[in-house]
């Protein structure tokens, strides 16, 4: 009878063991690295500090690159914000994700860096936008949507105070720059002295029929609202050079702003001893156009304003940091290059491919991608072909070409297709339309041509994208 007791003494123990090393196996622990993501919505690549641009003040994002590796040609696959993210989080083109214009969900069999990562354990947090719900998949938790800086930052900090023992992923996801350009007046006076603001006046969302005068602010010049860069891109309006000059230092003082706001999240990773182990990104979902091809704002072209945003990947357990990597990468290359450096294999089907060996290597990247946006307001549909030396453009809907030489003509003024083009550059449109054709295996450019996107808004959808300019 004794010996029984203590066979089943032993045995109720034995199975304690068991059941604690379970609970110990499956319980993750904090061995992988942590991952803070910050998107900057709108963010042109040439207007911080690190990149050049001498009237910046982005010392949180300067640090960052000083700590990191900074790509400066990062390319992003479309110039609206529903169409890139998707590319963003899945590692995959806007074809592939089943995203070709602002509309559609994301379908759930598509994996997203926040639904992998969470697989493996990792306390999954977002602060994003005003979304539909597939973007959100792999979430554990969700910050409410909202444009404001401010309470952004604010709810990052109260979640970082209360992290438990697991690794995180937080994607911080800024609002600003995007338009309309209402910095605070302490950011706006670093690029004009004497800026005033007049909190009761409307030039952050006037009303659509807004007189000349309600569309500007104190300083007498255009405020870089919604309804007047509609204005000016449809012809409407045309803005002097003094007016350029003032939407863009509203501009980089909304980007100052955001800078603000990381400087604290960084000091807060940094008090909580977890900086040397959290992996840092920074980037933008698409650019901002100031007249450069003759239109302001977003979504109406596949330029390099709108496309060419910053990168900035400070890995764990850096070393010395400051390396700047030349060659075209793309945004979609995130989703892996984070997947990489936590030890989390990427899906197979992605296009994507991890940054890695060009931050630890002296490889030079040279990554083509596919590009295309959809211009609600008229329905033209742009897709493109960047490779580190040439862009092709095609309009699907209303037909031509446009050829550009980047390194030759980086602003691209002369197309190529033009006139009567060359021979060689015949030839060249050619090899890049097959090129095109075959990262999106398809046989031929009708195939991707889109239908009209408006039959498929519900009303809610329609009036969140009239209120963000994208239709009127």
């Amino acid at each position: 009878m004794r010996n029984l007791s203590w066979r089943y003494t032993s045995l109720f123990a034995l199975l304690i063991a068991a059941a604690l090393l379970f609970l110990t196996c499956s319980r993750p622990r904090a061995t992988r690295p942590n991952v803070l993501w910050i998107t900057m919505d709108s963010l042109r690549g040439d207007h911080l500090g690190c990149a050049g641009h001498s009237r910046a003040h982005t010392p949180a994002i300067d640090a960052l690159a000083a700590e990191g590796t900074m790509f400066t040609e990062n390319i992003a696959q479309s110039t609206y914000t529903r169409v890139s993210v998707p590319s963003m989080i899945t590692g995959k083109y806007p074809y592939f994700a089943g995203i070709r214009m602002i509309v559609p969900d994301l379908d759930s069999a598509h994996v997203t860096l926040a639904e992998a990562l969470a697989a493996e354990g990792y306390f999954t947090y977002g602060l994003l936008q005003y979304w539909r719900p597939g973007f959100f998949q792999g979430f554990e938790e969700m910050g409410e949507q909202d444009e404001r800086t401010l309470l952004k930052t604010e709810w990052c900090l109260e979640t970082l105070d209360q992290l438990d023992d697991r690794p995180f992923f937080i994607w911080l996801y800024y609002w600003d720059p995007h338009a309309p350009y209402t910095p605070p007046v302490e950011h706006m006076r670093r690029y004009e002295e004497n800026y005033t603001w007049d909190e009761q006046a409307p030039y952050s969302k006037p009303r659509a029929d807004a007189g000349d005068q309600e569309l500007r602010d104190a300083s007498g010049h255009y405020a870089g609202s919604l309804v007047f860069l509609l204005e000016v891109n449809r012809g409407r309006i045309r803005p002097t050079e003094a007016q350029r000059e003032h939407l863009i230092n509203l501009y980089d003082a909304e980007i100052s702003y955001v800078d603000a706001s990381l400087k604290r999240v960084v000091e807060k990773i940094k008090e909580l001893g977890k900086w040397d182990q959290t992996m840092v990104i920074l980037n933008a979902d698409h650019g901002e156009a100031f007249g450069e091809h003759e239109h302001y704002y977003h979504g109406y072209s596949i330029y390099e304003e709108e496309v060419r945003v910053p990168l900035i990947i400070k890995p764990p357990r850096s070393g010395p940091g400051g390396k700047v990597v030349d060659g075209p990468v793309r945004n979609m290359d995130i989703m892996p290059t984070v997947l990489d450096y936590c030890g989390v294999p990427a899906p197979e089907e992605i296009q994507a491919q991890s940054l890695r060996p060009f931050i630890e290597t002296d490889l030079r990247p040279d990554l083509p991608t596919c590009i295309e946006t959809h211009r609600l307001q008229t329905q033209t549909h742009l897709l493109g072909y960047r490779d580190g030396r040439h862009k092709l453009i095609y309009n699907l809907s209303g037909g031509g070409a446009e050829l550009y030489d980047l390194v030759a003509d980086p602003s691209e003024t002369r197309n190529l297709l033009s006139g009567e083009p060359g021979a060689a550059a015949g030839e060249l449109e050619t090899r890049l339309r097959t090129s095109l054709l075959d990262m999106l295996d398809v046989p031929d450019l009708a195939v991707l041509k889109l239908g009209d996107s408006r039959t498929l808004m519900d009303e809610q959808t329609r009036e969140r994208l009239k209120a963000l300019g994208y239709i009127y």
